[in-house]
């Protein structure tokens, strides 16, 4: 893979990031946060179902809701709900045509009940769509 085919990662011109909260505890928040008072120059989409905007953005439920094409996903979720969500995430990240995905989570092994059998659906979805991994955990997969 030459480097061209990261620009995705390196440089992005639009980013969703998927968990984008209003609550400061959050890797989500922080995460968003960053991207919008850090120097960021390009386009910041927050995706959270429950919330209509996050720090004073338009929020989408669905980053298959946005019009506009994104380059890179952020998936900032807590543990907790990945089992659930992260699947269906990466499916939509797949039909909206993402090549980079960032999955912002740590202990995934040890905090994910079924890690394995879901970090091997995870890859089987990336492949499926072309899909670039960095995390969990690791550099990518």
């Amino acid at each position: 893979m030459s480097v061209k085919n990261l620009n995705f990662f390196f440089n992005p011109r639009r980013i969703a990031v998927i968990g984008a909260s209003e609550d400061p505890a959050s890797i989500g928040f922080v995460v968003f946060k960053n991207l919008l008072g850090k120097g960021f120059k390009g386009s910041v989409y927050p995706v959270n179902p429950k919330f209509e905007s996050v720090q004073g953005v338009e929020a989408y439920p669905k980053i298959t809701d946005i019009q506009r094409e994104i380059d890179l996903a952020i998936i900032a979720i807590c543990p907790e709900d990945l089992n659930a969500t992260l699947p269906v995430v990466r499916e939509e990240c797949g039909i909206k045509g993402i090549k980079g995905v960032i999955l912002m989570c740590f202990d995934f092994k040890t905090r994910i009940e079924n890690a394995p059998a879901l970090q091997e659906k995870i890859s089987n979805i990336a492949s499926k769509y072309g899909i670039r991994v960095l995390g969990p955990d690791s550099l990518g997969f």
